[in-house]
């Protein structure tokens, strides 16, 4: 791949992968969890969490359906910092956690900081092949028009190729989605948008917001 700087921006919700075996299914029966499906929870008012950092052994890692996409085009590409991520990220050491594990990466990141909201994670309670996968979006859920339009980011989408949004994204982003795809149409970047899980397809008024957005989509996955 030819040139410098990012040619992909990802926008999605970032989140701290918490992983932890569940072989028994015992924190899935306890939590009365869908197994094997994504789902959202307050997993720290229920529990969950506390349960979970109890276990000896825990992995981390980057997180979510666009961030999980990003890491894998950066990997593809064969040059570091070839694309870029942007989403809403708390002021605190598991902010700090993730930041370091998407540079490592090689993916250039540019966080809006949410400084009365904790970073997001996910719990993933791995049994087999299962994946039980609960959500707590904290500062993930909060990404203003205010926060896209600042003079970094308007330097990093500059030469932008590819703009790629999340679902999840839109479903609490509307009016930054649609800025985004506006802000394609108009200079030439291919506009890619991801459906995301099941359950925010349900959502009439996320419906309703993806037919606002579709006339500006050159690629729609629904996966």
């Amino acid at each position: 791949m030819s040139g410098t700087g990012p040619v992909l921006a990802a926008f999605g919700n970032p989140l701290l992968d918490i992983i932890v075996d569940d072989v028994s299914g015992d924190l899935v029966r306890r939590f009365k969890l869908e197994s094997n499906v994504a789902q959202e929870m307050d997993t720290k008012g229920s529990g969950l969490c506390d349960q979970v950092l109890k276990r000896s052994a825990i992995s981390y890692a980057g997180g979510g359906c666009a961030l999980n996409s990003v890491r894998v085009f950066q990997w593809l590409s064969g040059d570091m910092k070839r694309s870029v991520f942007l989403g809403g990220l708390g002021m605190d050491d598991n902010g700090d956690v993730l930041d370091n594990l998407v540079r490592n990466d090689g993916v250039l990141t540019s966080f809006a900081l949410q400084k009365d909201l904790p970073t997001g994670h996910c719990i993933a309670l791995v049994n087999g092949d299962e994946r039980t996968l609960c959500a707590n979006l904290g500062a993930a859920e909060k990404y203003e028009t205010s926060d896209l339009w600042t003079e970094k980011n308007l330097a990093l989408l500059k030469n932008i190729q590819v703009i790629y949004v999340e679902g999840y994204f839109m479903s609490h982003s509307f009016e930054t989605t649609m800025e985004l795809a506006i802000f394609a149409r108009r200079n030439n970047i291919t506009f890619v948008f991801n459906l995301c899980g099941e359950y925010v397809c349900q959502d009439i008024h996320y419906v309703e917001n993806v037919l606002k957005i579709l006339p500006f989509v050159n690629f729609i996955f629904g996966n």
